[in-house]
Order: C-alpha cells, then sequence, then structure tokens
C-alpha cells in the first residue's frame, strides 16, 4: 500500500517568508496545491513554516514557506532549525529501545532502580509506565507554576528532578489509566543519561543522529547553546503585528530538540539497522501503543498525530 508521510514544521510560534527555497517536486500539480495552502505565510512579514513530504520512502516535495527571523528577513528554508517540541519524544522513545535491544534495562523495572529519589507511591511505577503515559505523574507543566517557576523562565531538568522527588501522590496508580505527561519523558532521558553514562543529547547523537546522517537535529540543554539558522518564536497581537516570544526551557526529554525538514525526511525513510531493532522487540512482546476510548484527541498525540508504526521508532515511542 503507497502511503505519504507528511513533516510540516511550523506553528504559532514559527512564521516568515521569501520563496527561494529549494524543491523537489513529483508534479507541478502537488507545488501548486500545496503553495496554496501556504499562501497566507508567503509574505515578508509573517512567520511561516517547511514542509517535506516523503512518499514510498522517497522524498519528493521539500520546501520552506515565510520568514524565520522577522527583525533581519531570512526566509525559512528545508535547512531552518526549528524546535520540535513533543516530536521529541520519539527519539528518547529509540534510545529506550535500543537499552531494551542491549540487555540494558526493561520496561518492568522499577524507576526507582535508575532513579532512586522516586518518592515511594501507593504501587511501583515501571519504565513502561512513562514509555506509556501511564504512570499517574502529574505533569511538570502543571507542577511548576506552583512552586513559583514562570512558564516562560529558565527552567532545566535539575528543576524539574528536585520538584519530582518532593512528590507525595499521582493522578491515579500506575498501570490503571492512561494520560498524557511531560514528567515522563524528562524521566526517561535521566533514566538514558545514569544507564549510559551521557546525556540524552549526546547518546541520540551517538545511535541516532549520527548513523542517519541528521547532521542538523540535537537536544538543546543550555540557554547558553548557539544555533545558526534556527527560526526564532513569536506570538501575534490583536492588530495582527508579531512579537518576539522568548523561550528560555531548555528541559529535554519531552522536549528540547531541534532538526530540519530535511532531517526529519530522512528519518521517515526505514532504515534496516533501525528495522532489526523494531523486530527485536516485536518478538519480545513490545507493542505500539494506542490511546484508550476517549482518548484520541491531542492530549495523547505528539506533534497532532498518532505516528504512523512503519515508521522508524514511532513505536513505543508513544507519543
Amino acid at each position: 500500500m503507497k502511503r505519504a508521510i507528511v513533516f510540516i514544521l511550523c506553528g504559532i510560534f514559527f512564521y516568515s517568508f521569501y520563496s527561494r527555497a529549494e524543491t523537489i517536486i513529483e508534479t507541478d500539480s502537488l507545488a501548486l496545491k500545496i503553495d496554496a495552502v501556504f499562501k497566507e505565510w508567503d509574505a515578508p512579514h509573517s512567520p511561516g513554516g517547511a514542509i517535506a513530504i516523503v512518499k514510498d520512502s522517497e522524498l519528493i516535495f521539500i520546501k520552506g514557506y515565510g520568514c524565520a527571523d522577522l527583525e533581519h528577513s531570512v526566509g525559512v528554508t528545508p535547512s531552518t532549525k526549528f524546535y520540535m517540541a513533543s516530536i521529541s519524544k520519539q527519539f528518547v522513545g529509540y534510545c529506550v529501545a535500543g537499552l531494551i535491544h542491549d540487555g540494558k534495562l526493561t520496561l518492568n523495572d522499577d524507576l526507582r532502580k535508575y532513579i532512586p529519589e522516586t518518592p515511594s507511591f501507593q504501587r511501583t511505577i515501571k519504565v513502561g509506565d512513562l514509555v506509556y503515559q501511564k504512570s499517574g505523574l502529574r505533569d511538570l507543566y502543571g507542577l511548576l507554576p506552583l512552586t513559583g517557576f514562570h512558564l516562560n523562565g529558565h527552567v532545566a531538568n535539575a528543576d524539574v528532578l528536585k520538584i519530582f522527588s518532593k512528590q507525595e501522590g499521582l493522578n491515579f496508580l500506575p498501570g490503571d489509566e492512561w494520560e498524557y505527561s511531560n514528567t515522563n519523558y524528562l524521566l526517561l532521558a535521566e533514566i538514558i543519561k545514569r544507564i549510559t553514562g551521557e546525556s540524552v543529547k549526546n547518546w541520540a547523537e551517538k545511535v541516532i543522529f549520527g548513523p542517519l546522517n541528521m547532521k542538523s537535529t540535537f537536544f538543546v540543554d543550555s540557554i547558553e547553546t548557539l544555533i545558526p539558522g534556527r527560526a526564532n518564536s513569536y506570538h501575534q497581537n490583536k492588530d495582527g503585528s508579531f512579537s518576539n516570544d522568548p523561550f528560555l526551557d531548555v528541559t529535554v526529554g519531552h522536549t528540547g530538540l531541534y532538526s530540519t525538514a530535511e532531517d526529519m525526511a530522512k528519518w521517515q525513510t526505514p532504515q534496516p539497522r533501525m528495522g532489526r531493532t523494531f523486530a527485536f522487540l516485536a518478538a519480545h512482546g513490545v507493542q505500539y501503543p494506542q490511546p484508550g476510548p476517549g482518548q484520541d484527541n491531542e492530549r495523547g498525540r505528539a506533534g497532532g498525530k498518532i505516528h504512523d508504526p512503519s515508521a522508524p521508532f514511532a513505536g513505543a515511542a508513544l507519543l
């Protein structure tokens, strides 16, 4: 069955334009239809986005629309670096899958085996509960404001871990229900760090981005990191103009990834080496999760969509 995987990197925070981006097209008709969809962003005063379409494992369309930097009139191209938000989770999921493949951990492991500062709750939280969003842990973005953190302020993983270690309750007993929580994937990133001795930034580069030649994809865990060619963040004012919307959150695991349309197209092309990992997981009972009844909504999606299981580690990505 033929299928097309469409990756759109854009959003309310990313805009801009000058239509001089490189384009690979299957037909002139396809290009015209896509241009029409992005027409409203085709302006030098508007933030924009980038789109890549992979069909039958081949890149058939890639183009940038709008401005990546409104102050310097820099247009979006296929190589513009975007903040990927929750799409980051599938890469952490793949790193976890690789550690399972290598016998470094299992989905049934007690979270306290790797993060001993985990509070004693009414029931043990397993690694699989984090992966499949069934831990009952409260979302970090709900907890941070309660402790005095401003969500537009500087926050890192260490700040969240301190708050996590002081939690006294859960939203539900682990395994009983499903609820999207960013805390789960921040903790998975911490598990990766404690098992490998490397940050998730370095580990993902070693096992994913390096092998796939995704040279413009990386986690950012420091506010001081320079990111040449990135799309800046903006918010739209009531009069239609735009203002800067600086983003100082450098937590990683559940988020923190930067990438490009070019690199995401590479990720959507099946890789034999990764396929072996997926086959191993399937043989050991690791299933591709699906939201339960009434959970097929934005809270159960990463990047707005449940990922295609045939794509490289959409699997326990979870999302």
